[in-house]
């Protein structure tokens, strides 16, 4: 299926082919409307052939679309919406701003509390209370704690909170709600445990141990205390909880003592009953048979071994005496005896004497054998010494023997006890480990008693305050900074918002693109509003003022215009049909200021107007009564005769100001192709203002049989719905839809028409335009 735009730029024009080329009656309508004849190629021609301006109307877009939007075209939505925008800010900041001084002024205040996981232990034993494992959950719990009623409770109690005005309709609310049994606090809380916790923000300060408490007050001093008092509380209950805990086990341990030792003293004395049945007393443990069969053992052994000893010592003794190695002085008897030490000092003397005496006497003398002769006496009487300590050995030998005799049968008769006894040994065994283990259990209660009872004094909670909450001085909320950051920010968002949704929401024809890509029609120019263009037209009509100043800005957009339609590609189109799809939208008007400018021009022109309903041109150009055009179209007179001439310009008018022609089909005594020819002779351009298109049936036939169709839209009033369906019914016709053109643009808005268009660059050629 061919759209607009394969009919306005893809068809090829013949320049010698007829201007017109009748539709084949035989054929659908959307085929001849997509048929190659003669119209098709006119309005295709005009799209392509508008100096520039006309030259992308319809066609398809070879190249790749940009990533990222234009942004002129960002900013030209911008400026065209600058006042909405505006609105839609100053709204929201006005909301916002009316909001937060409406609000309270409240003051935060913050304290914080560490959690001790671990405390420095006073004592080796371990605590009453469980330790606490360093653990997230744990600090988490301790949250939940501080977020609990019954703490809020305690510092609503602690407080007064009832005394103070913020809390004294929550108090009264509390009581009303108890009375009536409606919504009572929880048992054991007080009233007011809700509201506090209401105004308090309790939370862990990132990973640490920290615990922050933050309450928020109409009064400062109120946030403050509420913050420290929560501290305060906090640590309070967990020391009584502890010192609860203690309390209890100190009662416990107390009288399960009592009963304790009253079992360990009847396991006592039961022990001791049965031990003096049974002959069983003992001394350090054991009975009166085991310690002297144990001390008969003790002693049986040490007195072999004094016999080994002995034996051995007399044995040595015979065997250096029997060797006559030193004779027996050796002997460590003899080596001990301060006699025998005697005798050899002087036998050690008597022999260096005679050795001496030999050397200086001779053999026989006196002296020499006095003192040998002492010699040998003293040797004898070493050697008799030597003899009695072998003998003293001897009998040394013989007691210890005896000894050794004498023990073992003293143990034998030991051993004879024990075995006697041997049959009451298991009761006494069974007695005293009960007597043991009532002993041991009632140490190990006294023990921890004692403990607990130590540790009474030194209970302390795991955690401490950190830091006091101070007396704010200006208040947390509102925030009039953050207020003002977000109300700007909501303000750009929805203002932002509010041009998107203006822009989506608009199906208005605004700019050239809306012409070019969304009607896919050719763009011949726009048409501004005379007041948008100067201040000096106040009481003009655009028709007048086109002719008194040629050098001005409107004068300008209306001759774009007209060499927009004059430079077709097959050619000058010999006859326009000016319309529109809705009426107020700036249609006669151009088209009276189309005529002028080419009669100004010096090209024969003549306007024709055949809205046969609203007589526009006709009531702007003719004298009141004149009926030229309906004498034509009766044939009561000739077509010189029908035309009224202008001086100033001589353009020539074909109208009809009487009411009754209105109502009837215009054309049916003279045929349009026969008016068409007959202007021809006498004029280059025939310039016909038409009905619009969506309202009278009749503008279809005009449009089908002019060279060309010039179709205007009002800028920003003509929906693009409307546009599109006018210019389906004028392509069905087979008209030659040349394109559209904007009327009644405000030039004063930035970019108001397109980016593209030239009154995007309105301001530098400002200097070119003479009012």
């Amino acid at each position: 299926m061919a759209t607009r735009a394969d009919r306005l730029v893809h068809e090829t024009v013949d320049p010698q082919a007829p201007t017109r080329a009748a539709p084949r009656a035989d054929l659908p309508l959307l085929q001849r409307a997509q048929d190659g004849g003669g119209g098709g190629g006119t309005a295709g021609g005009g799209a392509s052939g508008n100096g520039g301006n006309g030259g992308s109307g319809g066609g398809g877009g070879g190249g790749a679309a940009p990533f990222l939007p234009d942004p002129g075209l960002l900013w030209l939505v911008f400026r065209r919406r600058l006042w909405l925008f505006l609105a839609v800010v100053a709204a929201v900041i006005g909301l916002v701003a009316a909001y937060t001084l409406s609000r309270p002024e409240l003051y935060s205040a913050s304290a914080s509390v560490l959690i001790e996981l671990s405390q420095p232990e006073v004592l080796t034993s371990d605590p009453v209370a469980p330790k606490r494992e360093s653990e997230t959950n744990v600090i988490d719990t301790e949250v939940e704690i501080l977020s609990s009623r019954r703490l809020a409770g305690r510092v609503a109690e602690a407080l007064k909170l009832e005394t103070w005005p913020e809390f004294a309709r929550a108090s009264s609310a509390a009581r009303s709600a108890d009375a009536a049994g409606v919504g009572a606090p929880e048992p054991g809380t007080h009233p007011l445990a809700g509201a506090v916790l209401a105004r308090m923000d309790i939370r862990r300060s990132g990973l640490t141990y920290l615990i922050d408490i933050t309450a928020t007050a109409e009064s400062p001093k109120l946030a403050a205390a509420l913050a420290n008092e929560y501290a305060r509380q906090y640590l309070a209950q967990q020391q009584e909880m502890k010192s609860s805990t203690s309390e209890g086990a100190q009662e416990f341990l107390q009288t399960r003592l009592v009963e304790l030792r009253r079992n360990a003293a009847e396991a006592d004395s039961a022990l001791q009953s049965y031990m003096i049945r049974n002959g069983l007393m003992s001394a350090e443990g054991a009975t009166m048979a085991e310690q002297e069969v144990s001390v008969l053992n003790q002693e049986i052994s040490a007195a072999r071994a004094a016999l080994a000893e002995k034996e051995g010592q007399l044995a040595a003794a015979r065997t250096r005496v029997g060797g006559r190695s030193g004779g027996g002085a050796d002997v460590p008897a003899a080596l001990n005896s301060a006699t025998i030490s005697q005798l050899r000092a002087r036998e050690a003397e008597l022999t260096g004497e005679v050795a001496r005496l030999g050397e200086r006497l001779g053999p026989q003398h006196p002296e020499l054998r006095r003192a040998q002769g002492e010699l040998v006496d003293i040797r004898q009487q070493i050697e008799q010494q030597i003899n009695r300590v072998l003998a003293s050995l001897e009998a040394d030998v013989q007691a210890a023997r005896s000894r050794v005799v004498s023990l073992e049968g003293s143990q034998g008769r030991a051993r004879g006890s024990l075995a006697a006894n041997s049959a009451a040994q298991a009761g006494y065994l069974q007695l005293e480990r009960d007597a043991k283990a009532a002993r041991q259990i009632y140490d190990t209660f006294l023990a921890r008693a004692q403990d607990v009872e130590a540790q009474s004094g030194l209970i302390r909670p795991d955690a401490s305050i950190e830091t006091l909450a101070r007396v704010p001085v200006l208040p947390s909320s509102p925030s009039y900074p953050l207020a003002a950051a977000a109300a700007v920010t909501l303000a750009l968002i929805l203002g932002f918002g509010a041009i998107a949704a203006a822009e989506y929401l608009d199906a208005r024809i605004r700019t050239r693109a809306d012409v070019e890509k969304r009607l896919g029609l050719a763009y011949l120019g726009a048409v501004p509003e005379l007041s948008s263009t100067t201040r000096r037209a106040k009481g003009e009509v655009p028709q007048d003022y086109l002719l008194e100043h040629p050098q001005s800005q409107f004068t300008e957009s209306v001759r774009a215009l007209k060499n927009a339609l004059l430079l077709q590609p097959g050619g000058a189109p010999r006859s326009i049909a000016v319309t529109s799809a809705l009426p107020r939208e700036g249609k006669s008007t151009t088209a009276i200021c189309l005529a002028r400018m080419l009669a100004d021009a010096g090209v024969r022109t003549v306007l024709v107007d055949c809205d046969a309903r609203r007589h526009a041109v006709s009531t702007a150009l003719l004298p009141e009564g004149w009926d030229g055009f309906g004498e034509y179209l009766r044939r009561e007179t000739p077509l010189a005769r029908a035309l009224a001439v202008e001086e100033a310009t001589g353009l020539a008018v074909l109208g009809s100001r009487r009411e009754e022609a209105g109502g009837r089909e215009l054309f049916v005594t003279v045929p349009l192709t026969e008016m068409l020819a007959e202007l021809a002779l006498q004029f280059e351009v025939a310039v016909i203002d038409t009905a619009p298109v969506l309202g009278v049936a009749e503008t279809r036939l005009i449009a089908a049989g002019a060279d060309c169709t010039l179709m205007l839209a009002r800028w920003r009033d003509t929906s693009i719905k409307a546009a599109e369906t006018a210019a389906d019914l004028l392509l069905a016709a087979d008209a030659a839809l040349a394109g559209v053109a904007l009327t009644r643009v405000d030039v004063r808005q930035y970019g108001s028409t397109g980016q593209q268009d030239v009154y995007s660059y309105r301001d530098k050629f400002a200097g070119y335009y003479v009012d």
